[in-house]
């Protein structure tokens, strides 16, 4: 059995992440408080997951997934964080075993990731190990003074330092700072070592953001609700309620699937998903393919849907609500949902999740109704956070 090593210095939420993965009959949990005890199972145990809290006593949650780079590559890693989790502009490779999970930890998002995580390790697709783009946010957010020396199996070896959080310079062969830091960010095959920053090295050398080299923000699509609440003098031209409320319930989904796409895409063969309101308009999207004309397709399988649920509602199964079609290259799945209270097509919304055909395709039919549950969910709160 499976086992998955958790670290959090809070004995309460140990207690609880415990309860709910046990409860699924597939891991054997291990949970420690702090990090030498974790560092004890990690040399000693074999672990097939490991979750941990940033901040932990005695060796902190960033030195413990750096020995992972080191001695246990291929080991999938989720970070839990007060701080939510970064947002990259860039689609994420889809081998990455590194997951940010905010804190305080959604069970569906945890479970989701440790998944993932195994999915990608017995396809051997974790090969690569951790990159260096998805632990560095984690350097910024804990404010780390250090050195961190980055091998590469191809590239040899670079360093880059770090003043409370700051990158400050960085070296590797001749560059000058800010490409020797753009190239380490590349690397793949790599293992980390945290250090104590060097006195000659406070002086800052370069002057680009960390996270603009990775492409990166911890502050994606926070849109204030007002932004979609404008005043209106004409009431002509106000919005009814139902208006009002997909609007604010639109902006609240582009952020919700803002923080969830990375997991999308580490699912092997995912293609792509998309949001549509009742209209068939895209709400939001992440597609590799950038010619697919995502609200087309839906209208085309749109009357197939409605055809299944006729069907389906005549023979006293009630309305289909999910549509999948397999072909020889891609696998399509439309999914129907509403949103608000009211019963009419104008709450409607709809999620669409694109696969290759030989692509963990149920996997994400999985977390396309996590999403949506999410979405929901979402609804319930004035002001959800």
């Amino acid at each position: 059995m499976d086992k998955v090593l958790i670290v959090d210095s809070d004995p309460e939420v140990l207690e609880r992440l415990r309860d709910s993965i046990e409860k699924l009959h597939q891991f054997e949990v291990l949970c420690v408080s702090d990090g030498e005890k974790a560092m004890e199972i990690l040399t000693t145990i074999p672990v097939s997951v490991f979750v941990t809290d940033t901040n932990i006593e005695k060796i902190d949650g960033l030195e413990l997934i750096a020995y992972v780079t080191r001695k246990l590559r291929g080991t999938p890693c989720v970070v839990m964080s007060s701080y939510g989790r970064p947002w990259f502009y860039k689609p994420r490779a889809q081998n990455e075993i590194l997951y940010h999970v905010e804190k305080p930890v959604n069970m569906v998002s945890l479970v989701s990731a440790i998944f993932v995580g195994l999915t990608l390790r017995d396809e051997g697709e974790a090969g690569k190990g951790i990159s260096l783009s998805s632990f560095l946010p984690l350097l910024e957010i804990e404010r780390k003074t250090c050195r961190l020396e980055v091998l590469s199996s191809a590239k040899g070896k670079g360093y880059l330092y770090f003043e409370e959080g700051v990158l400050i310079d960085a070296h590797y062969d001749d560059l000058p700072p800010e490409k020797a830091a753009a190239e380490m960010i590349e690397w793949d095959n790599i293992s980390l070592n945290m250090g104590d920053l060097p006195r000659r090295r406070y002086q800052k050398r370069v002057n680009v953001n960390l996270m603009e080299i990775i492409g990166a923000t911890w502050d994606k699509d926070k849109i204030e609700l007002d932004e979609v609440e404008e005043d209106f003098t004409d009431e002509e031209d106000a919005p009814s309620q139902t208006q009002k409320l997909g609007e604010q319930a639109f902006v609240r989904f582009r952020r919700i699937l803002g923080g969830q796409i990375d997991k999308f895409r580490a699912i092997k063969g995912y293609k792509g998903i998309g949001i549509l309101d009742s209209q068939l308009r895209t709400v939001a999207s992440d597609f590799a393919d950038e010619d697919l004309d995502l609200e087309a397709m839906v209208k085309s399988f749109k009357p197939v849907f409605l055809l299944c649920s006729k069907i389906t509602a005549g023979h006293g199964f009630s309305a289909c609500r999910m549509f999948t079609a397999h072909t020889e290259e891609a696998v399509v799945q439309l999914l129907q949902s509403r949103y608000g209270d009211g019963d009419g097509d104008e709450n409607l919304f709809y999620l669409v999740g694109l696969a290759e055909a030989s692509g963990n395709w149920f996997f994400i039919k999985f977390e396309l109704e996590n999403l949506e549950r999410q979405l929901k969910e979402s609804l319930k709160s004035p002001n959800p956070k």
